[in-house]
Formats: structure tokens, sequence, C-alpha cells
């Protein structure tokens, strides 16, 4: 017997990559002035980054799960002059991603998001 045209798929587990999580400035990580040197995140149960967090940049390279929603959540650190106050700690932000692609690029901030 033939199956009709509508049924159901089996199901598949979601396939697994990295894609590129930036956190820039100019999306208003560092409100308070300076640049994020550095991001303590984690996708789910998924990835996270070491307990010292991801230093030196803005961005991260979490494991996700390709086509569908992730949900990213980070606190970014901002480096800026002693004069101007010091470092400090960006605003908390969690965001939900949908890559379709290993090394997809995310660009995220406390309002808003884009991606390529």
């Amino acid at each position: 017997m033939a199956l009709a045209p509508f049924a159901a798929q089996p199901a598949e587990a979601s396939s697994i990559g990295n894609v590129y999580v930036s956190y820039p400035t100019w999306l208003g990580n560092c409100p308070g002035g300076g640049s994020v040197t550095g991001i303590y995140a984690a996708s789910g149960n998924l990835w996270s980054t070491p307990a010292t967090g991801d230093l030196g940049d803005d961005l991260i390279y979490p494991k996700v799960y390709l086509y569908a929603n992730n949900q990213i959540s980070a606190q970014v650190f901002c480096s800026r002059a002693w004069y101007n106050g010091g470092n400090y700690w960006g605003p908390a932000v969690s965001a939900t991603i949908y890559p379709t692609r290993t090394g997809q690029t995310f660009w995220v901030g406390p309002t808003s998001q884009t991606h390529n």
C-alpha cells in the first residue's frame, strides 16, 4: 500500500555545526564606552566558554544545531581607559539564532541582531 502524498516523513536529528557569534561594540554591547574584549557565553547545554571566558576579542565560535532555533546567552567584558572609569561588565544578552550552515556569522547586541 502506497503512502499518501502528505504522509509525515521520519524524524531526523538536527545536524551540529559551529558558527561565529560576534558581540560588536557598534551594536551597543559596551554602552559606557570602550570595546568588547571578553565574552562569557553558552549555547543551551551544547556549548559554553571555559570558566575563564573567551578573551581577546568580540567573537565566539559555539557549537549549535543547524536548521533549529538556538538560544545563545552571554555577558561581555568591556575594556576602557582607567581615566574613563576603567573596565566593566556590559549588559547580559540573550538571543535566538537559526543557523543554516557551519561558518555562518551572527552579530548580536542587547537590542538587535543580524547575520549573513
